[in-house]
């Protein structure tokens, strides 16, 4: 470490030898459940980690698309980015380890049906603080955007945006991708 050769990662950094409960760890994986109480675990769990000077990661791909039916309720579903604002809500009243603002990474399936709010949902800067957003991308969507799209007629390069495996509608897979690459430059 003297001649920065290694580097430990940050937590490390601020916390080994201080005396304090600091976390040495830096990141740490969080599952998000599609149930209000998921949801809610999920944003104590998160506020925890980072109270102690860790970084999360969540994958937002199991949360129903937005205006599913809940039967539970008779109600219909926020959707991702929803649960990703909450998340981010909360992590704004956390400083990881009383030290700096909270580090999240947030994932959705390309396949999921609210993939193009996904990638769109920081374009306003308002509302998701502290989140890094990643598309999962699939050999399929890959596939699919490499023969182009002819959706009017033979529905090649058209692609199933899908939940729980059903089919929700098809999309073109380069209009996705084009929306992926120029939110991503923006």
């Amino acid at each position: 470490m003297d001649s920065l050769t290694f580097l430990p990662n940050s937590p490390t950094l601020m916390n080994a030898g201080t005396g304090n409960r600091g976390s040495l760890s830096a990141c740490f994986v969080l599952p998000v459940e599609d149930s209000m109480e998921g949801i809610t675990r999920a944003s104590h769990d998160m506020a925890m980690v980072q109270k102690f000077g860790g970084g999360t990661g969540f994958s937002l791909s199991g949360i129903r698309p937005r205006g599913s039916s809940i039967t539970s309720t008779h109600g219909v579903a926020c959707g991702p980015v929803a649960v990703l604002r909450y998340l981010s809500a909360t992590s704004t009243l956390v400083t990881q380890g009383g030290k700096r603002d909270g580090a999240n990474m947030a994932v959705l399936r390309v396949d999921h049906p609210d993939i193009l709010d996904f990638i769109h949902c920081k374009d306003d800067g308002k509302g998701i603080h502290n989140f890094n957003i990643s598309v999962g991308l699939t050999n399929s969507f890959l596939n699919a955007r490499d023969k182009g799209c002819r959706c009017e007629s033979e529905h090649e390069g058209c692609f199933p945006l899908t939940f729980n495996g059903e089919t929700v509608r098809m999309s073109c897979a380069k209009d996705i991708w084009d929306e992926l690459v120029a939110s991503a430059h923006l």
